[in-house]
């Protein structure tokens, strides 16, 4: 998504502007830190439906109309924000946050789903969770955890903000995920019911079958007989099932043992090829290794070893499973050979009834009839269902295989950034985990440092790796105060990490600090003395509020 151009009408002061974008970057700058640099970004993200509540005295945003002109892929359209209610390209109908929500993600193609504080529960997320990523504000994006507390998502549970967006974003979950595990769960609750309907059929068995049985062979002595072999009958059945379902259960756990040795070959053949990445001597400048890159060298062999140490201890029970699958087998084989054999002394004996001629009788019973057929069906649905959870446990770890080999990607990709930005910027952590999101420590500069080089690492994550496209906003770089070199060094890597990335951004400055990025960038002057607004602007610009009005 680009946007072109923004409107903002204060319907109560009677003041407007107008304000044209590049799709690259925009420098909003100013000569002082009072003309209102921040409450344009601002505005630019609250129309996108950003929760923002910490807008500058003065600045009343309730009683301002803003509507952004955007373009995405080959689309162009609107977004009109007044209060909580949206109005999205020209349509007549007003949207509540919860509806532009909706709206936002069939646009951007995203689906996002969070669990809720204290419950199971998962929902889809309101826009402010997608737009969050996206935008560093300078009042509330620069203390404690970084992305934690640039709006407010208290509802979501703590421990997936951000990480989970970052994950749905980078691809590294999709709404596949989603509805695969909708599907399981929803297909085991259905087997697990009907699974409870055959076992209380199987108790309220001699309710249906006994009685009749033992009256019906009461007569003669080739009845007695026949009921005899079906009863051992039955008794073989019962026990060929229960050897099916043990061998069913140990050729899942074997399935389960050959795709986490499969997983285990595909991280160590990753790994091994890391590792001989670490040369004794930099083939370039031919420099020996740095104490931290040995250091890295040894981790890696150390994980090759537990690794190979894993694949031996899965092979064992792998080999161990195969062993107890052929065991069952092979007793499976016995007790079919003994079922035939009973079935065909059956058939054998002479008399008015055989073996297939009593249960084509009892069939006839009304009774047994109904208890047989429910069976079956039950029994039936049963075996389908599972075979369903079974496929879709095999297509969610298919996904969830490729989904871990793109994060192992990005991880690296997210390493070697960070090494990058370690050469520049002394007090870069180097230890940082991809997506693990802690408390920065520090105070002062010091603390600022650390803020705007992990901003910038995760700017370049989302540049290179992110599903959608959003515009970035950076309002101030400057928490503290900076001495002169890190303060020129802070510049140098947001131009070189957002400005020039060729993706849409907003970054606010004063004048004296334009001389630390590229002339090139588009650029707007916010002068204090003309206002952000003016009722001059307002005049000139109200046919258009007409138009919007008539959109309310």
């Amino acid at each position: 998504m680009i946007i072109e151009k923004l409107l903002i009408f204060d319907i109560v002061k009677e003041e407007a502007n107008e304000f044209h974008f590049s799709q690259h970057a925009n420098i909003i700058y100013s000569a002082d830190n009072t003309s209102g640099k921040s409450c344009l970004l601002k505005s630019i993200y609250y129309t996108l439906g950003l929760q923002i509540k910490n807008f500058a005295s003065g600045w009343n945003y309730e009683d301002m109309v803003f509507k952004v002109y955007y373009s995405h892929k080959s689309d162009h359209g609107t977004i009109l924000r007044y209060r909580d209610k949206f109005i999205v390209d020209g349509n007549a109908n007003v949207l509540s946050e919860r509806e532009y929500s909706e709206w936002l993600s069939d646009l951007l193609n995203i689906r996002i789903k969070l669990p809720r504080k204290n419950s199971d529960t998962l929902e889809h997320v309101v826009a402010s969770a997608i737009l969050s990523l996206f935008y560093i504000d300078q009042d509330t994006s620069w203390d404690k955890t970084p992305y934690k507390n640039t709006v407010n998502l208290g509802w979501y549970e703590a421990a997936s903000i951000p990480k989970a967006i970052f994950e749905y974003v980078l691809g590294l979950k999709s709404s596949l995920n989603i509805d695969i595990a909708d599907k399981i769960s929803d297909l085991s609750r259905q087997k697990s019911s009907i699974d409870n309907q055959l076992n209380v059929l199987h108790e309220l068995r001699s309710n249906f079958v006994a009685k009749d049985v033992v009256s019906e062979f009461d007569e003669n002595k080739i009845k007695e007989e026949i009921k005899k072999y079906l009863e051992c009958a039955e008794q073989m059945q019962s026990a060929i099932r229960s050897y099916k379902s043990k061998i069913y259960a140990e050729r899942i756990k074997l399935d389960k043992y050959e795709l986490e040795i499969s997983e285990l070959y595909k991280i160590l053949d990753y790994n091994e090829k890391t590792y001989k990445k670490f040369l004794s001597v930099c083939p370039q400048c031919k420099s020996v290794l740095t104490d931290e890159q040995a250091s890295e060298r040894i981790k890696i062999s150390n994980n090759v070893i537990e690794i190979k140490s894993d694949i031996f201890e899965l092979e064992e029970k792998a080999h161990e499973s195969k062993q107890k699958i052929n065991e069952l087998l092979s007793q499976k084989i016995n007790i079919d050979k003994e079922y035939s054999k009973l079935l065909s002394i059956a058939h054998a004996k002479q008399g008015e009834l055989t073996l297939e001629q009593h249960l084509q009788n009892k069939s006839q019973e009304m009774s047994r009839s109904k208890y047989y057929k429910i069976k079956s069906n039950l029994f039936e649905q049963s075996i389908e269902l599972g075979d369903k959870i079974k496929s879709l446990d095999s297509e969610s770890r298919k996904l969830l295989i490729s989904q871990q080999s793109k994060k192992a990607k990005i991880a690296q990709d997210f390493k070697n950034i960070l090494v990058k930005f370690s050469l520049k910027f002394n007090k870069v952590d180097t230890d940082a985990k991809f997506l693990k999101f802690n408390q920065l420590s520090g105070s002062g500069a010091d603390k600022n440092q650390k803020f705007i080089v992990f901003y910038m690492l995760y700017t370049k994550i989302l540049i290179d790796h992110a599903k959608i496209e959003l515009p970035f906003v950076l309002d101030s770089i400057v928490k503290d105060e900076l001495d002169e070199n890190v303060m020129e060094k802070s510049y140098k890597i947001v131009d070189e990490v957002l400005l020039s990335s060729g993706k849409q951004s907003f970054f606010a400055v004063l004048d004296d600090k334009l001389n630390l990025i590229d002339s090139k960038h588009n650029k707007i002057k916010i002068d204090a003395e003309s206002r952000l607004l003016s009722k001059e602007r307002y005049l000139e610009l109200n046919s258009e509020l007409q138009l919007m009005s008539g959109q309310q």
